[in-house]
């Protein structure tokens, strides 16, 4: 089984992808290398494809993987079948599955100046602080160089993008100023010279990619927090805050890297901005308000009728329907005129007195404008 395992991170390197991609893209092959060879016991070249779908059933109850995951792992299965195998693939036989779309978590502010504030770590506190003041991708921070960053300019040379194409992005002077902290406080003779974070053994490696996951992780246990931080959260954290502080999507796009506005779009749903940057059209219609203006329901309580403007069904304002004119509030009205033709004038809060003094008298059916022959 080593020997197709081989051949596949030889045929996928020839595309060209990152060792961290060819490395993640050959664990689904492996996967499914060592369940044939641990539970089907057969070549890759006899498994049917009712055999395939029952490793992908596996996938799901075994492994517990979710949909997302199982279509990364049928891609690769395909690209083995095609390049590894030389066999036709047939889509119909093992089609993709259909996975909820999720919004990643953000952070508040304030949940972000504690997370970073509380970090004693100098190595880390500099490299996550990076990676949220910049919008910088895991991979991006950890192949940070020395000379990429220009202070002078305020700016951050981004050369091991996602996309293959390089980029600027921005320099905090806060987070500047952590950074050289960081590097003045290791010894003079191990002060890094090329990549910014660098291993503990090996200071011409950058440093690990699994360390910065576990260190969040571990973090997050001494805050007593739920686990919800990743890495990828201090740049959708930079983005989100961006946009709700006015940037446009055209210029976020270019900080985050984005080939497509498309995917700088997100952020608009995460912004708290978005909410607030247009009204909602039931609070713009009138007459639906359900106190006065100036009065307000307090937190788990229902406010009391208020004393003012008066009910119109009350003794007290049926005698002030003698003077000049009567203010009501339109549910009081509906309540007094029950008739469906009346009760359409309750949009109006001031009627004159005169005028109520004659419909009150009025004798009313309490039909609600229906007749024995239908709606009038």
């Amino acid at each position: 089984m080593d020997a197709y395992l081989r051949q596949f991170r030889e045929m996928v390197s020839l595309r060209g992808l990152t060792d961290h991609t060819v490395t993640s893209y050959s664990t689904y092959v492996r996967v499914y290398l060592d369940y044939l060879s641990d539970i089907l016991h057969k070549m890759p070249e006899e498994v049917s494809w009712g055999e395939l779908r029952d490793f992908v059933r596996w996938l799901q109850k075994a492994r517990g993987l979710s949909d997302r995951t199982i279509n990364c792992c049928v891609s690769q299965l395909r690209f083995f079948t095609i390049y590894v195998l030389h066999k036709p693939w047939d889509p119909t036989q093992l089609p993709l599955r259909k996975f909820d779309s999720y919004l990643p978590f953000v952070p508040t502010r304030e949940e972000m100046r504690v997370f970073l504030s509380s970090i004693t770590d100098l190595k880390f506190k500099a490299l996550l602080c990076l990676m949220f003041s910049s919008g910088l991708r895991i991979g991006e921070a950890r192949h940070l160089k020395c000379p990429d960053i220009e202070h002078s300019r305020g700016r951050i040379l981004v050369r091991a993008s996602k996309n293959r194409s390089s980029r600027y992005a921005q320099l905090s002077e806060r987070a500047w100023q952590i950074v050289l902290q960081y590097w003045y406080s290791l010894p003079a003779g191990k002060r890094p010279r090329d990549f910014l974070f660098t291993q503990k053994r090996d200071t011409s490696k950058p440093i690990d990619h699994q360390r910065v996951p576990d260190f969040i992780l571990a973090h997050e246990k001494e805050l007593g927090w739920e686990h919800r931080f990743t890495c990828h959260t201090f740049r959708h954290a930079f983005a989100t805050y961006h946009y709700e502080d006015g940037t446009d999507l055209l210029t976020l796009k270019e900080l985050m890297g984005h080939r497509s506005v498309s995917s700088t779009a997100v952020y608009v749903h995460l912004s708290s901005r978005a909410f607030h940057a247009v009204q909602n059209p039931f609070d713009g219609m009138g007459g639906m308000e359900p106190w006065p203006a100036g009065k307000s329901s307090k937190s788990g309580s229902i406010p009391m009728r208020p004393s003012t403007p008066p009910d119109i069904s009350s003794p007290t304002c049926r005698k002030g329907l003698r003077g000049p004119s009567c203010t009501a509030s339109p549910e009081s009205l509906a309540r007094t005129f029950p008739n469906a033709r009346i009760a359409a004038m309750s949009n109006s809060t001031t009627i004159p007195a005169a005028t109520a003094t004659a419909l009150a008298a009025r004798p009313c059916k309490r039909n609600y404008g229906l007749t024995s022959a239908g709606p009038r």
